[in-house]
């Protein structure tokens, strides 16, 4: 197994004997085993950029080729569901829905990152374009949302 390569090496520089005990293989195995998990750590930027990365909430072509569809409809986005989500709640209570609006733009990174990604490594200018337009046309329809519920909330309050 694995301790084959810390145990007898032949030809070369190194003779049959053992070149790494017994004890020390084992030890040097369950430091191996024990530090495998530190290799991301090494690249901790590269590691953080990649988790974090929300552009495949948005690269949706797999469902396209499924359903035969030309696009995508903005009510089916990711974005758009959490986002209108945050501003249509109407069961909770004024302090939760006031916290939920706060972060109804967050969904907006997916977009960020989508766009990074196809200008990036991808290099399609199109597919910027494309993303680039959806996000305005997702950040319109959030922001009327909002007017209309700040207007709805002070009509009531005058009334």
């Amino acid at each position: 197994g694995s301790r084959g390569m810390f145990s007898k090496l032949s030809g070369g520089v190194f003779s049959s004997k053992e070149e790494v005990k017994k004890e020390h293989a084992d030890t040097l195995l369950a430091f191996c085993a024990r530090t495998r998990r530190l290799a991301p750590l090494l690249s901790l930027a590269h590691t953080v950029a990649s988790v974090s990365d929300l552009a495949d909430l948005y690269f949706r072509e797999f469902h396209l080729e499924l359903s035969k569809a030309a696009e995508f409809p903005i009510s089916t986005s990711l974005p758009w569901i959490l986002a209108s989500h945050a501003v249509r709640l109407d069961r909770w209570d004024s302090k939760a829905r006031a916290r939920l609006i706060d972060h109804c733009l967050i969904p907006l990174e997916v977009y960020e990152d989508a766009a990074a990604r196809s200008l990036g490594p991808f290099q399609r200018r199109h597919l910027f374009l494309e993303v680039e337009a959806e996000a305005l046309v997702h950040l319109d329809q959030i922001v009327e949302s909002i007017a209309l519920r700040l207007f709805a909330g002070y009509r009531h309050d005058a009334a």
